[in-house]
């Protein structure tokens, strides 16, 4: 849900890199942005206020905050919320690997502190 009029938006989401993400890939990072939901159609405004995150290999709470104190709300009185990552294939990291799903971060939760 939208905030109050002049609130700050702060949404903790529990994220992980995944325990079998190769080192050699390097951290795993998360960005997150946001933007307001017109309508429930398919998103066509741009997300805004991406913060990026270096994600640790087991699940651990990460804040997003946004200040929102000048943008309107929209009718729905909602926003999605987007989690961007690269992915990585298992096979491709390891040969003895069958699994060619695209991988990208594991995703445990959100919630409004």
């Amino acid at each position: 849900p939208w905030p109050r009029a002049g609130s700050q938006l702060a949404v903790a989401l529990d994220l992980a890199a995944g325990a079998s993400r190769p080192a050699a890939l390097g951290p795993a990072r998360a960005c997150l942005s946001f933007q307001p939901a017109t309508d429930f159609s398919l998103p066509g405004a741009p997300f805004q206020n991406e913060q990026c995150f270096d994600l640790s290999p087991e699940m651990r709470s990460y804040t997003y905050s946004v200040d929102i104190t000048k943008i309107a709300a929209p009718p729905t009185g909602t926003l999605l919320l987007r989690i961007a990552s690269s992915t990585w294939v298992p096979a491709n990291a390891d040969p003895a690997q069958h699994d060619q799903r695209l991988l990208g971060v594991q995703f445990g939760g959100a919630r409004i502190p």
